[in-house]
């Protein structure tokens, strides 16, 4: 009895502090607050743990479907002709980031003395959570890439999605959407929540039947697709979802700092730092570059080329009021390059 109390106020009181603290950011007008409140919030309580405190997997994955459902009701058709136009670009500027990745990977293990594929896989900017499950395979340790991922995605989602906000200040940006445009007459609120509900769980259980990459997010991101398809522009998206789901992802990312771990790999950590922010500079240049290049807004830019934190940008474009569909597409290509780039990594050193 006593086990489930504690357990129950490991969960209640995290997020009574990232409520708090997302409120708070979000009176201020701090850009992405219900993002930015709860990851600072998680580390404030992992910090006072002295341990990691992971929320329930369970969390994570419905938050994950959220942002699929979100991303989906943004998506538009001409997303992905503008992404053929700019072919080029786009594999370019991918190349280049993914380049810097591989770079920031080499210079921590110089700098820090760690094995060189600890160092790579911990600086792959691909689901952090899949990277540390397959890191042992490759004959990486997977506590030291799990420090190097988590550290590298939590300073990410504090820097760019307010970076991206700064340096589209001024530049006209559509405001968040609550459902797709269409010439429907929208939905009752009822069935409008019952339906994006069951679109949610058929992209959970599509994500864990399948093994999709990023799981639940893809999974949803096809059902809700299909949904705003059937029924287009009928459907409104309660804004709340984006920011419940922001909060869950920025208050995981948080708790899942383990300090005691921290300490004992302090050199990496350092070097990890210095070197992640540079990575960070460097990627928002390749997005301003991609923005100049194309006439893709900045804001949409950055978040697409962001060096990590896939769902937290989609979600952060969201809410900033990027193209989320370009960013989505964006990622995914990427991710499509990375997955292929692990299986030459894994023929490389597993011998």
């Amino acid at each position: 009895m006593l086990m489930g109390r504690n357990r129950l106020l490991r969960i209640i009181e995290p997020l009574v502090l990232a409520g708090g603290a997302g409120y708070l950011l979000d009176w201020l007008s701090f850009p992405v607050a219900w993002l930015i409140g709860p990851l600072v919030a998680g580390v404030g309580y992992a910090t006072l743990l002295g341990t990691s405190a992971p929320l329930p997997a369970e969390w994570m994955t419905v938050a994950k479907a959220m942002v699929g459902i979100v991303a989906a009701s943004r998506f538009l058709p001409d997303d992905l002709i503008r992404v053929l136009v700019y072919l080029l670009p786009v594999v370019m500027a991918i190349s280049i980031t993914g380049g810097l990745c591989m770079l920031n990977g080499l210079l921590i293990s110089r700098g820090a003395g760690l094995d060189l594929t600890t160092s790579l896989l911990g600086s792959i900017p691909g689901t952090a959570t899949a990277v540390v499950a397959v890191s042992e395979e490759f004959g990486a340790d997977p506590a030291s890439v799990a420090i190097l991922q988590y550290l590298r995605m939590t300073i990410v989602i504090l820097v760019v999605p307010v970076a991206a906000s700064f340096f589209s200040a001024g530049s006209p940006l559509p405001p968040p959407m609550d459902h797709p445009p269409g010439e429907g007459r929208l939905l009752s609120t009822t069935v409008s929540l019952l339906l994006i509900l069951l679109a949610m769980a058929v992209g959970i259980f599509l994500g864990k039947r399948y093994r999709l990459p990023t799981g639940s997010f893809l999974g949803a991101l096809l059902a809700g697709l299909i949904l705003f398809f059937l029924f287009p522009g009928q459907i409104a998206v309660p804004h709340s979802l984006s920011l419940v789901a922001l909060l869950v992802i920025g208050l995981s990312a948080g708790l899942k700092f383990n300090f005691s771990v921290l300490r004992t790999l302090w050199k990496a950590v350092l070097v990890e730092i210095v070197l992640v922010l540079f990575l960070i500079m460097s990627c928002l240049l390749v997005g301003y570059g991609f923005h100049w290049l194309t006439e893709v807004d900045t804001t949409t830019a950055m978040l697409a080329l962001a060096p990590g934190g896939m769902e937290a940008m989609i979600a952060s474009s969201n809410q900033l009021g990027g193209d989320t569909g370009l960013v989505v597409i964006i990622m995914f290509i990427r991710q499509l390059l990375i997955v292929t780039g692990m299986v030459g990594l894994r023929r490389f050193f597993v011998k």
